[in-house]
C-alpha cells in the first residue's frame, strides 16, 4: 500500500534527524568486530582506520549535547596522543623484557592463519605482535613516541615467516644458522631472539631458560604453546633454523 504524502514526508523528515545515529550505531559495532576478529590483511587495516576516522564526524553530528561531542572529540585527541610523544632513548634490556611478557600473554591463544589478536594468531604475527604490544605499552610507560610510533608500524605492515628471514624493512638482523632449536648454542641466544626454519614457513620465539613458544598448526595442536628443550616430538625443533634478532633489541 502506498503511503500518503504526509505520512511519508514524517517518515522521511524522521529519518533525516536520526540518521547520522542510526550511521553512527551501525558504524561503532562494525569498527569493533573489525579490531576484535582476528585476521589482519591490509584491507582489514584499512578497513579499521577508515571507521575510525569516520566515526569521529558521524559522533559530532549524531550527538546534540555539547559535552558528548566534547567528550568525543577528547576521546579522538587522546587516542592520538601517544604517537606524537617526543623521541626517547630506548632501553633494549627493559624492551626485551616487555617482548617476553607480552609472548608469554599468547600461550592458549588459538592458532589462526593470518591472525594477530588474542582471539587467534598465527607463528609470524605471534612475533611480531609481542613486539608491537610491548613497545607499545613501554612507549606509554616511559613516554616515548618512538616506541608508540615503532608499535604503530609494526601494525601497519604484515610479514611472513620468510619475510622475517630477509630482513623485513631493516628491522630485523641475522645472528646465524643452526642445525636445530635442539642443538643451538645457547649461550649466544637471548630471550627475545627468534628461529626462523629453513624452509621459511614457521618462526618462533626464544622466552630464556631453554623454553620457546610458538603459534603451532602441527600436530592437532592449533595454539600458541611453549615448548622447552630437548623436544624431540616436534618437528621444528630438530630441521635447521636461521636465528635472528629484532634489531631494536639488539643494543644498536
Amino acid at each position: 500500500m502506498r503511503l500518503s504524502s504526509p505520512i511519508a514526508s514524517r517518515f522521511v523528515a524522521a529519518w533525516r534527524k536520526n540518521a547520522a545515529l542510526t550511521a553512527w550505531l551501525t558504524v561503532a559495532p562494525l569498527t569493533l568486530v573489525l579490531i576484535v576478529q582476528p585476521i589482519r590483511t591490509n584491507s582489514v587495516r584499512y578497513a579499521i582506520l577508515g571507521s575510525l576516522v569516520l566515526l569521529l564526524p558521524i559522533g559530532i553530528a549524531a550527538f546534540k549535547s555539547v559535552w558528548a561531542r566534547a567528550a568525543i572529540v577528547i576521546v579522538a585527541l587522546l587516542s592520538l596522543l601517544p604517537f606524537l610523544l617526543p623521541a626517547r632513548p630506548v632501553s633494549d634490556v627493559q624492551l626485551r623484557t616487555a617482548y617476553v611478557r607480552s609472548l608469554r600473554s599468547y600461550v592458549g591463544t588459538p592458532y589462526v592463519w593470518g591472525g594477530e589478536t588474542y582471539t587467534g594468531i598465527d607463528c609470524s604475527g605471534l612475533v611480531r605482535c609481542g613486539l608491537m604490544n610491548a613497545a607499545f605499552m613501554e612507549g606509554l610507560r616511559t613516554g616515548n613516541g618512538e616506541l608508540t610510533r615503532e608499535a604503530l608500524s609494526l601494525w601497519m605492515h604484515d610479514s611472513t615467516a620468510s619475510d622475517l628471514y630477509e630482513g623485513y624493512r631493516s628491522e630485523t638482523v641475522k645472528l646465524y644458522d643452526g642445525k636445530a632449536i635442539n642443538d643451538l648454542d645457547y649461550s649466544a641466544v637471548r630471550p627475545g631472539d627468534f628461529a626462523v626454519t629453513d624452509n621459511g614457513v614457521h618462526t618462533l620465539a626464544y622466552l630464556g631458560n631453554r623454553t620457546w613458544i610458538q603459534a603451532t598448526p602441527s600436530g592437532g595442536i592449533w595454539r600458541v604453546v611453549t615448548n622447552r628443550i630437548p623436544e624431540e616430538r616436534d618437528p621444528y625443533f630438530i630441521m635447521g633454523v636461521h636465528i635472528l634478532r629484532w634489531r631494536a633489541l639488539s643494543g644498536d
